[in-house]
């Protein structure tokens, strides 16, 4: 049996609450940074229905052309000639709404001209293409 003073008990409560008042610090920086991370994820979200109606809108442009492309064919148009209109007519559409902007107000092409760098790539994404004939 052991025998404990008041001033023993107080030393033992004061321990005590000192641990659990550093647990609770740890807590509320683990919720902080749980919570600020759940607010990215779900800042994130927010693009989805925008980028799901850009994918949906190049897909309708791709399909236009694909079937005009292959009606040319089927009617015995030059293999190459389609495929260069096939690529010039898609080019164009893709670039028709930011170029559309470039002319545009003044605001307009404050707006988009930082963008222009992002919107496409500098090279295909194999590298560039050998030149013609060399296939």
């Amino acid at each position: 049996m052991f025998l404990h003073t008041i001033d023993d008990l107080g030393h033992v409560v004061n321990a005590g609450r000192e641990s659990r008042q550093a647990a609770v610090a740890q807590a509320e920086a683990i919720i902080e940074t749980r919570a600020d991370a759940f607010m990215q994820w779900l800042q994130a979200r927010e693009t989805v229905p925008v980028i799901r109606d850009l994918q949906e809108r190049a897909q309708r442009i791709r399909a236009v052309e694909l079937l005009r492309a292959e009606r040319a064919l089927q009617q015995g148009h030059d293999p190459a000639a389609v495929m260069a209109a096939l690529a010039a007519a898609l080019s164009a559409k893709f670039l028709h709404g930011p170029m559309a902007m470039l002319n545009g107000t003044a605001e307009q092409r404050r707006a988009i001209s930082p963008l222009v760098p992002h919107l496409l790539p500098d090279t295909p994404p194999d590298g560039p293409l050998p030149p013609a004939g060399d296939a």
